[in-house]
């Protein structure tokens, strides 16, 4: 069975009660509790690099606003800032938590365990400034010169719009066209350097890169 079909298949056991109006047992909970100490560490650690939040703001936009989480009113958080962790504990399940290694990012631990089982390591870029690199390697010239052809009008009504559906918590939305960037927007606070959780685009690219070894 694929890595890519496992977390699949977690997931749908996961958000399958939330969709279905069921009442979620307990280790559906107890993988509710991990994913939001993930959450949680992500949104203050990691997207905290760029743009800093207070750990109530990271729960009530990240989390508990989606039903398919399953984030439930009896969890509670503990963040111990000193080790980069997060705990989330409730009622009737062991206590979760996800901990910060610099460049490998948030990782969801195994119950009862307080660290990974890998040897963390700071990851130094070998590539060229990216200011200095032609798109979309890098973000020189990434905008110009424009491509012609375009409804200007159109494209940033369709932007505006797709910023303004609040139920999606859209944080950006980028606009390629005929090589250039041609429209983008973002979320207050988010910019094109924010860190963001990379959903199933991280399948991908760990899929691309196997292949590639």
């Amino acid at each position: 069975m694929s890595v890519a079909l496992r977390l699949s298949l977690l997931c749908g056991a996961v958000f399958a009660p939330a969709l279905a109006g069921q009442t979620p047992t307990a280790e559906q909970l107890e993988h509710a509790a991990a994913l939001g100490a993930h959450h949680i560490c992500s949104g203050v650690f990691v997207v905290g690099r760029d743009y800093q939040r207070t750990p109530e703001v990271v729960l009530a936009q990240d989390l508990a606003r989606f039903p398919a989480f399953l984030w439930q009113e009896d969890f509670a958080y503990e963040i111990d800032w000193d080790a980069t962790a997060v705990t989330v504990s409730g009622e009737g399940i062991p206590a979760r938590s996800a901990r910060y290694h610099d460049d490998q990012g948030c990782t969801i631990l195994p119950r009862g365990e307080s660290d990974v089982f890998f040897t963390p390591v700071n990851v130094s870029s070998i590539l060229p400034d990216h200011l200095t690199q032609p798109w979309p390697m890098g973000d020189l010239d990434a905008t110009e010169p424009p491509p012609s052809g375009i409804d200007r009008a159109a494209l940033d009504g369709a932007l505006d719009w797709g910023m303004a559906q609040s139920d999606q918590n859209t944080r950006a939305v980028v606009v390629a066209y005929k090589g250039k960037i041609v429209g983008e927007r973002y979320a207050p606070g988010f910019t094109k350097d924010t860190p963001q959780i990379s959903w199933s685009m991280g399948k991908s690219i760990t899929a691309a890169l196997v292949g590639v070894l």
